[in-house]
């Protein structure tokens, strides 16, 4: 009885170190992989992301500009042109009553 109790310890023994060697190299095999993940999304975003993201900037610091450019050359004149244009049709209307007439005349039709 003594010596099948030491071989079922020794085959007991056996089997743990095997299984844990078994769990070793698993760990080591998972280690392995996330590793070469990492290095792979690390190569695919400095070879695919921060191009098209250096790209995405400089094209809203192209619209940025061209949005500045368009506010100077051609809105703000034409902002001025019409304030300009409304002053003096006031001033005309002021000076000759034709906008008083004109509203005298649509109050009193009604």
């Amino acid at each position: 009885m003594d010596t099948t109790r030491d071989i079922v310890i020794i085959i007991w023994g056996f089997t743990s170190i095997l299984t844990l060697i078994v769990v070793l190299l698993i760990a080591l095999f998972v280690g392995l992989s996330v590793k070469n993940l990492v290095s792979t999304v690390n190569e695919l975003v400095n070879t695919s992301v921060k191009p098209m993201i250096d790209t995405t900037q400089q094209s809203v610091t192209n619209v940025t500009g061209t949005t500045q450019f368009l506010g100077d050359a051609i809105v703000s004149p034409v902002i001025r042109v019409a304030s300009i244009a409304s002053g003096v049709k006031r001033g005309v209307g002021v000076f000759t009553g034709v906008t008083s007439r004109l509203k005298g005349r649509g109050g009193a039709g009604q």
